[in-house]
């Protein structure tokens, strides 16, 4: 009876360390991916910010050379028969301008808030992924390198064998 439970036993044994190889190969791929997903988002994240970026600057633009129609309108309201005509004119588009910047700019400080935020939480994670990357490269391959010699020695120690 003895020798068939030091047999299960050493299955037992070989059984956890083979369930630890699998648990670590598991994980390690979970991490790759969780890595690529990470880089990805960065990535996806940084190009939003620099599209809203372009689109601020081209709003500022706009908002500029509407300011300076206005301005050369005004300037000219004694050379125009329908000068009310053309001021108003002016007047709308940079009020429209000005509109399209204040949105904009509203939704580059929305994108660099989050921005902001999911990468503060991507750093929290790529810290945990680091610790678990070390445990992974050193720490589980320790264990197994234990659980083997153990497994060895109790075969040697193993009757009939």
């Amino acid at each position: 009876m003895s020798d068939y439970i030091h047999i299960r036993s050493i299955s037992a044994i070989q059984s956890m360390r083979d369930g630890l190889a699998h648990a670590r190969s598991s994980a390690q791929r979970i991490l790759d991916d969780f890595i690529r997903d990470v880089s990805a988002t960065c990535d996806w994240f940084h190009d939003r910010l620099r599209t809203w970026q372009g689109i601020v600057a081209g709003c500022r633009s706009h908002v500029a050379a509407a300011t300076e129609q206005v301005r050369l309108s005004n300037s000219r309201v004694a050379d125009l028969r329908s000068t009310g005509e053309a001021v108003a004119r002016a007047q709308v588009e940079l009020l429209t301008a000005k509109t399209r910047l204040g949105n904009a700019e509203t939704e580059l400080r929305n994108i660099q808030h989050v921005v902001a935020e999911v990468l503060a939480a991507i750093a929290a994670y790529r810290q945990q992924a680091q610790r678990m990357g070390i445990q992974l490269d050193k720490g589980i391959p320790q264990t197994l390198s234990m659980l083997d010699r153990k497994i060895i020695k109790l075969r040697h120690y193993e009757p009939g064998l």
